[in-house]
């Protein structure tokens, strides 16, 4: 895309890299294979489109939701990003609305921002195992 579309669009891009960086700090880490990252990607998108499918087609404005992509021609056809979580949302609009829509999606997306932790529940149980096993070698209770 390199121009800014006749229709506006937001594009939501879900990033699994932020979320694959915070498994490699867990206790103990999240080994390769540990973690569904197409579960939590299908998920997120879910999550997304009954959050703004609906209210941004009765505004006349599309959705794209996109998995940890990075397209410079479709950052230079946009406004200023959103970063809601791990994931980034632009606006792409020529009528000056981009920053009233990122304002709109803030809004509406308050439930995809409140699932801070979601990414866990797509933790396969053997990590769940392990990190059960280094609780006990290491003597410390979990902090709440």
């Amino acid at each position: 895309m390199s121009a800014v579309p006749a229709t506006p669009v937001v594009r939501v891009v879900i990033g699994t890299r932020a979320v694959a960086a915070q498994c490699a700090r867990e206790q103990p880490p999240v080994r390769t294979g540990e973690w569904d990252a197409q579960g939590y990607a299908r998920e997120r998108a879910a999550l997304w489109r009954d959050a703004l499918q609906v209210p941004l087609a009765e505004r006349g404005v599309g959705l794209q939701v996109v998995v940890d992509s990075d397209e410079p021609a479709w950052r230079a056809a946009t406004g200023p990003w959103l970063r809601i979580g791990g994931d980034e949302v632009g606006v792409a609009a020529g009528d000056g609305t981009a920053q009233a829509l990122l304002d709109f999606v803030a809004q509406a997306a308050r439930a995809v921002a409140a699932d801070t932790g979601g990414w866990r529940r797509f933790l396969h149980p053997g990590w769940f195992e392990r990190h059960r096993a280094w609780r006990r070698e290491v003597g410390s209770p979990i902090q709440h």
